[in-house]
């Protein structure tokens, strides 16, 4: 397990992650692709800059849901980021959950997550994902 407290990005800014996460060092890997390709990308867009990851949840040993006796969450394994927002360069916070944030940048952020993770949970999916999105 790595403790991830930023994502490079190539012109050498950095990304926090606040607080950082403690995953898995392949699942490191695979946020910080998507977050250089995809989520700066998005951000771009919106004519902003990506400053930070708001994360909500990373590593910590329990079943799904904090439901005991549950099988094992990936959060359990290191296999999981919980998102809350993310905070732009002008110290804009875009809140992934919140239907006043355009649905188009929500929804190029859902793809892409999508195609590159395994699971992607977020408002919707169940009672548990209403104000983050989930991906592992």
């Amino acid at each position: 397990m790595v403790r991830l407290e930023a994502v490079v990005l190539p012109d050498k800014r950095r990304v926090a992650l606040t607080p950082p996460a403690t995953v898995r060092c392949t699942f490191a890997e695979a946020i910080a692709h998507w977050v250089r390709e995809d989520v700066t990308a998005a951000v771009r867009s919106l004519k902003a800059t990506l400053k930070s990851i708001d994360n909500f949840d990373s590593y910590e040993c329990r079943g799904r849901n904090r439901v005991a006796g549950a099988k094992l969450s990936e959060h359990g394994r290191a296999n999981a980021l919980d998102i809350r927002s993310l905070v732009l360069g002008n110290g804009t916070r875009l809140d992934l959950t919140d239907p006043q944030v355009s649905k188009e940048s929500r929804e190029t952020l859902r793809k892409s997550a999508c195609a590159r993770f395994s699971t992607v949970l977020g408002p919707g999916s169940d009672g548990y994902h209403e104000n983050h999105v989930h991906i592992a």
